[in-house]
């Protein structure tokens, strides 16, 4: 481990002569990556669900150990009734 994560009263988690620049285009690889996956995992389980439906339900699941083909199959698509809430439209 680096020492500059080991000083005492440090307060930032970045080593001092990290670019910035370099560690957003790494967030920015991760997160294709992750929708990339997603994505496949949406055609080989043939889900008709969004991509962003899914990453939802990963986000709130991640950490029970249901299979995902068993997790993503059984979720419910729920539609939107426009006339099952009883809400008034701010802009008629």
């Amino acid at each position: 481990m680096d020492a500059s994560f080991r000083k005492v009263g440090a307060t930032s988690a970045f080593p001092p002569k990290m670019n910035l620049s370099v560690f957003h285009n790494h967030i920015a690889r991760i997160a294709i990556s992750v929708y990339v996956l997603v994505a496949i995992i949406k055609k080989r389980l043939q889900l008709d669900a969004s991509l962003y439906t899914i990453l939802q339900i990963l986000s709130l699941t991640l950490f029970e150990k249901i299979p995902l083909d068993q997790l993503l199959r059984k979720m419910p698509l729920q539609t939107s009734d426009p006339n099952k809430f009883n809400q008034l439209n701010l802009f008629d």
